[in-house]
């Protein structure tokens, strides 16, 4: 098999499980809450991890089940988990409604509240550096207009757009902006999972085995100046596709 008819392959298959996932009788709400708490530890786990968090998932997990403090880990990575925890609930409260700026300042409030209620929810109004990424983003007084236009790029970009393609593009100009103080990374996974759940694709996160990937892909990205650029659309392709079957065996054992 050459790489078109692998990429080709992961993309078929992809689709054949969004039909499995749509095709499925309505959730209980208790189903639905077993489903929804099973990945939200990993999906809080691998945004913090991405961003810089030390909590191993083990540790994550007893964070938000016991709200216990973790020896010897830092108390602001205690407050992101609970933070986390909070803007993915939300999350699932309004990913059938359109993305809207006001909602994901929101959702950052929730994220970010914890650490910094000043900050939480606000747009950053300052010059920031980003070491993990090498990057410097826009100007602080330029963010609230990019994200209006960010905004408005939404509404064409749902229409032209493969679903997978749109939660991509969210995913990155987030990170390209970078549009709150901290917790971009975060915001960034939010974004695409209300994307790929609305669209009946499941849930998505980044395994820590790729988090090397996902930064030289993103810097890729910014470098060659396109929106979906082929390194990230193909790492977000196998992390959906490893999720996605996740997805499906939780479903399977919830409902039968």
């Amino acid at each position: 098999m050459n790489h078109d008819e692998d990429i080709k392959d992961i993309e078929n298959r992809i689709e054949e499980n969004r039909k499995n996932i749509l095709d499925r009788k309505k959730l209980s709400k208790q189903q639905s809450e077993v489903l929804f708490n099973y990945f939200r530890d990993k999906v809080v786990y691998s945004a913090n991890m991405l961003a810089g968090s030390e909590l191993t998932l083990e540790e994550t997990q007893i964070v938000l089940e016991e709200e216990t403090l973790i020896k010897d880990k830092s108390v602001r990575d205690y407050y992101l988990a609970q933070g986390m925890a909070d803007a993915f609930d939300l999350m699932i409260k309004q990913y059938n409604k359109p993305i809207k700026e006001t909602s994901l300042k929101k959702i950052h409030s929730k994220l970010y509240g914890k650490v910094n209620d000043k900050k939480g929810g606000k747009y950053r109004e300052l010059q920031v550096f980003i070491p993990q990424l090498q990057y410097m983003p826009p100007s602080g007084d330029d963010v609230p207009g990019l994200m209006t236009r960010f905004m408005e790029q939404m509404e064409y970009s749902d229409e032209v757009l493969t679903p997978l393609e749109y939660a991509i593009m969210c995913h990155r100009k987030i990170l390209e902006i970078q549009p709150y103080w901290e917790g971009n990374i975060q915001m960034a996974i939010i974004a695409a999972n209300m994307v790929l759940l609305k669209n009946g694709y499941g849930l998505l996160y980044i395994n820590e085995n790729y988090r090397e990937a996902y930064f030289k892909a993103f810097i890729t990205s910014l470098k060659s100046g396109n929106i979906v650029v082929d390194d990230l659309v193909r790492l977000f392709e196998k992390c959906l596709l490893e999720t996605q079957r996740e997805f499906i065996d939780v479903l399977n054992a919830i409902t039968n």
